[in-house]
């Protein structure tokens, strides 16, 4: 509602003359041209041939895919590998919070300080750690990239890792975690993935609890992050991989200089997540109150190799499943002729040092529903191993799985990330090119196959969590 109350006088405005616009730009040469970049062959065995592999300083192995790009951009991802699944015990809230406290401070730059240098520089940096594993990525333009390699090396080994920028870090993720105390997206797949991690409290790999996580949270100290930086990060193993418009041989150079005579006495070796097919079936049904949504989710896992044929027949048959888009069968039966959620998918992952596939689950509902949709679910994945795929699926599953893969490749940093994964599981493209031909050979029976032999509805762990009291309630009344 607007009201207008009129002015006792008018104040009169004067429109000036239109300036003479040829005088105002005389002169005016306009901005500097931005470099064009050049499109390359997405194919494996192309990039493969332009790629430079080889090894740095310490136990640092490199990728380096050189070429023109918009705007003379680079990107780049390094990996920094630590410790040992016995000496990281007890340790998991100092090394969650290391690689995300290093980003935020070093002893040249504090945070505000370092934030303008990256703006400055016009760098876009991230890092994190996880267990044994510190991983950064990096995009910058090729005349910044000595100063960006630079900070990084500073960031990496002079950290601040200042005690009142911890404090705002801690605040602000056990924040988080207690607002998903509460919301079924969160509780559903930690619960799931809690029955798939069979490890005890003290395994690195057991997964806690939102309540045991934020305790771990609460009790990390300064001195516990600055020791494990100080004692366990290196240059002794790790992956470095890099693609856009840089000069291969400066970038090696500028990445020996920062991380040269970096080293540790304490030893790295990977820390296994082996699948855990003999999980038996479960569901679990996670009350949340005044949640307006549901959400479901379910995996198991399967001891496959991402390099068997099979796994490439039964990444197809997901596609057809619901690993593609609102055309799949799930999207067709679950939401658009049951109108039961308001997203539903499936999706194969694989780590291949471990030789393991994960398979997951999940849709977005009404909790009123929650049993139905359950049901419709189960439905499919029984109607899909009993009846099958058909050709046409198959066809349209094959085009659009490596159209996709090609559009991925087409990108720097996707391809930037796929360098790096290459090095880190003793590969080159040619793996990328071998799953291709798998995908383009596999045949409706091989498909078939795959489906019944790995995705068992019998076998599936499951979670839902919803406002079901409530749902009950209403369901109540009404009758």
């Amino acid at each position: 509602t607007g009201l207008f109350i009129p002015s006792e006088e008018s104040d009169r405005v004067s429109i000036p003359e239109a300036p003479d616009i040829a005088a105002m730009l005389k002169g005016y040469k306009g901005r500097a041209a931005v470099a064009a970049g050049e499109q390359i062959d997405p194919e494996p065995t192309a990039i493969e041939k332009r790629t430079l592999r080889g090894k740095l300083t310490g136990g640092l192995e490199y990728a380096f895919l050189p070429k023109k790009t918009r705007g003379e951009t680079v990107s780049m991802q390094l990996t920094l590998r630590f410790g040992t699944g016995d000496t990281l015990k007890g340790k998991v809230g100092a090394v969650e919070l290391l690689g995300i406290l290093m980003a935020r401070g070093t002893e040249q730059y504090d945070y505000t300080e370092l934030q303008d240098e990256l703006n400055r520089l016009r760098i876009e940096m991230s890092m994190s750690t996880t267990i044994g594993v510190l991983q950064a990525s990096l995009k910058t333009k090729r005349e910044y990239l000595p100063d960006a390699v630079e900070l990084l090396g500073d960031v990496l080994r002079h950290p601040r890792l200042d005690a009142d920028e911890l404090e705002v870090l801690r605040r602000q993720i056990i924040t988080n975690l207690q607002q998903g105390t509460t919301e079924p997206q969160s509780l559903a797949p930690r619960s799931v993935r809690r029955s798939l991690s069979p490890y005890a409290k003290d395994d690195v790999r057991y997964v806690m609890t939102a309540e045991e996580e934020i305790d771990m949270y609460k009790n990390v100290t300064i001195d516990e992050i600055r020791a494990l930086h100080a004692g366990f990060l290196s240059n002794q193993a790790g992956e470095i991989s890099a693609v856009g418009d840089f000069d291969p041989d400066e970038l090696k150079s500028l990445i020996n200089t920062q991380l040269a005579d970096w080293e540790t006495d304490q030893p790295f070796v990977r820390v296994d997540r082996n699948a855990h097919p003999e999980v038996e079936q479960s569901l679990d049904i996670i009350e949340t109150p005044d949640k307006a949504n549901a959400f479901f989710f379910s995996s198991q896992q399967y001891d496959l190799k991402d390099s068997d044929p099979e796994y490439a027949s039964l990444v197809l048959g997901n596609y057809i499943l619901g690993g593609g888009s609102l055309s799949s069968r799930l999207g067709n039966r679950v939401r658009q002729q049951e109108g039961l959620s308001y997203g539903v998918r499936s999706g194969i992952s694989a780590r291949a040092k471990d030789s393991r596939v994960d398979f997951t689950l999940y849709a977005i509902t009404n909790p009123q529903n929650r049993d139905k949709l359950m049901a419709v679910m189960i439905e499919e994945l029984e109607k899909l191993r009993k009846d099958g795929i058909t050709q046409e699926e198959l066809d349209q599953a094959k085009v659009a799985y490596l159209q996709a893969a090609r559009v991925r490749r087409s990108g720097d940093a996707a391809l930037t990330s796929e360098l790096l994964s290459t090095l880190f599981n003793d590969r080159t493209m040619a793996h990328y090119a071998e799953h291709d031909a798998q995908i383009e050979a596999a045949t409706v029976e091989s498909v078939n196959k795959a489906i019944n032999k790995y995705i068992d509805p019998e076998k599936l762990i499951m979670a839902i969590a919803g406002d079901f009291a409530a749902a009950s309630k209403a369901r109540a009344e009404k009758e």
